[in-house]
């Protein structure tokens, strides 16, 4: 004979409090089983079911509140036999409650505020909400708790019987929420449980890391991939806000902080960011930075938490679609795109224009070189020219292919200088043929020469303005017999003569 009340279906009502005591024993202890939550559920529920001596215990999962319906979904039951269990059946699946009767809808805001209920359906207002669906399901007494979770309502534990019309004592009503508080703490420690593995399958990626910045109260966590990426040995148990941000260029550095104070005034909630960062060791690698805000009730920034992935492979490419967009694929120098971005980007940034210099340079009689020997020979001297102009620039200096056989240097200094600079390149140029006899050209090799015509950046004046300029004193060289330099302030000042 079983004597243990709790296994007892047979319990006296109202149930002794002795025996409610150890059932919620039997239930804490189910919570600690890290194995199967769905399994610790189910024995908590059949826990309930056999100590409260009632028909079937069951939860639902609240999985949206509007103003006008409720959907819910029937995932956990217990039943003291076949022909009262409901889980199975279609109109609990997924199923949407409207609220359109009084009843319900205070039903509903009763449980969103956390308040256990319990009725017998007889005491029910004939024809009402509620008393038309306890009698569809044969329930002659319920009782309800909310499960809560994060502050809000997850779901509902409740008891249905079937066979008794008699009131739930306030020991088991005060019983049945502590059991929806475990369970509200079981499926509190999964969700834990499961970020704490997506983390560890995040950090054992060598490539991402994961951050979470809390703005209240003011605590910054990062995960020890993120460190590794760093290049600090884990595990690192914090680094000071202005530590980490002293990692990142100070450009971009100033960047993700205007991304975080869009999020902190409301006007964002998201942002995705490329970053360079110095790691410990000195090395420079990109970072792509995703975030999401978190808000509370009354919208204000909680905090902000994403991921740090590595991109600096995939930044790579990304130069290198870039540099081969703007740059000519026979002489390596920059295409006429290419070449206007950064000049002007190099212009807008000055604060002295007349210190920089710009020079056009064309190819003496070049289709002739294509007519008499070939294309093939026309390429080789193209690249010869590029390779000879490049030798007297700086590191800072720009050379582009604009044209057929026309180029332009951009060139850091001042008008004398860049006179002198082009008057090398010229003689440079004109001094030694190009050797191109495999491909078709002379024995001797084929002589080039160049003109150049040079233009000083005036004040307010744009790319194509001075360009413009440089251009006219290039012709100017040309009609003057070619093979020379011209500089265009100087041909203004013969044109006056």
């Amino acid at each position: 004979m079983n004597t243990d009340p709790v296994a007892d279906r047979a319990t006296p009502w109202p149930v002794p409090p002795g025996v409610l005591v150890r059932a919620l024993a039997e239930c804490s202890g189910l919570i600690h089983d890290r194995r199967d939550w769905t399994r610790a559920v189910d024995s908590m529920l059949a826990t309930v079911g056999r100590v409260t001596g009632t028909s079937r215990v069951w939860i639902f999962q609240t999985l949206e509140v509007t103003e006008t319906e409720v959907v819910q979904d029937y995932i956990f039951e217990w039943a003291v036999s076949a022909p009262v269990a409901q889980q199975h059946l279609k109109r609990f699946r997924l199923f949407r409650t409207e609220m359109v009767a009084p009843d319900y809808r205070a039903l509903v805001q009763s449980r969103l505020r956390g308040e256990s209920t319990a009725f017998l359906t007889r005491d029910l207002a004939p024809g009402s909400h509620l008393r038309k669906d306890m009698d569809s399901q044969a329930i002659r007494a319920m009782a309800t708790v909310p499960i809560m979770l994060d502050g809000g309502w997850w779901g509902t534990l409740g008891l249905d019987d079937c066979a008794r019309e008699v009131p739930w004592s306030t020991e088991e009503l005060h019983f049945l929420r502590t059991c929806a508080d475990l369970i509200g703490a079981l499926i509190h420690r999964q969700r834990l449980d499961d970020r704490t593995r997506q983390l560890a399958v995040l950090d054992a990626s060598a490539h991402s890391g994961v951050w979470d910045w809390a703005f209240d109260p003011g605590r910054l966590w990062c995960s020890d991939a993120f460190y590794r990426l760093l290049g600090y040995p884990p595990p690192y148990p914090k680094m000071a806000l202005r530590s980490l941000l002293h990692h990142l260029a100070p450009d971009h550095r100033e960047a993700l902080m205007d991304r975080v104070r869009r999020c902190t005034v409301g006007t964002s909630d998201s942002f995705r960011l490329d970053v360079q960062v110095s790691t410990r060791g000195g090395s420079r690698v990109w970072w792509e930075l995703r975030a999401d805000a978190e808000r509370d009730a009354d919208g204000r920034l909680k905090r902000i938490a994403g991921l740090a992935l590595e991109i600096t492979s995939r930044k790579h490419v990304e130069h290198s679609l870039r540099d081969a967009a703007d740059t000519d694929p026979l002489t390596g120098a920059l295409n006429r795109r290419g070449f206007e971005t950064v000049a002007a980007r190099r212009l807008t940034a000055t604060q002295k224009p007349e210190s920089l210099q710009l020079v056009a340079l064309d190819i003496d009689h070049f289709k002739a070189v294509n007519d008499t020997y070939g294309h093939a020979v026309g390429d080789v001297a193209l690249r010869a020219v590029a390779a000879r102009v490049s030798a007297h620039l700086r590191a800072a200096d720009l050379l582009a292919r604009v044209g057929g056989e026309e180029f332009a240097i951009l060139l850091h200094g001042g008008p004398e200088a860049a006179e002198s600079a082009a008057e090398r390149i010229r003689g440079g140029i004109a001094a030694e043929p190009v050797d191109c006899l495999e491909e078709g050209g002379p024995p001797a090799g084929l002589g080039l020469t160049v003109s150049l015509g040079v233009a000083t950046f005036e004040a307010g004046e744009g790319l194509s303005g001075a360009l413009k300029r440089a251009d006219a004193a290039l012709y100017a060289a040309k009609r003057a017999g070619r093979n020379r330099v011209i500089r265009a302030e100087c041909m203004a000042h013969m044109g006056a003569a």
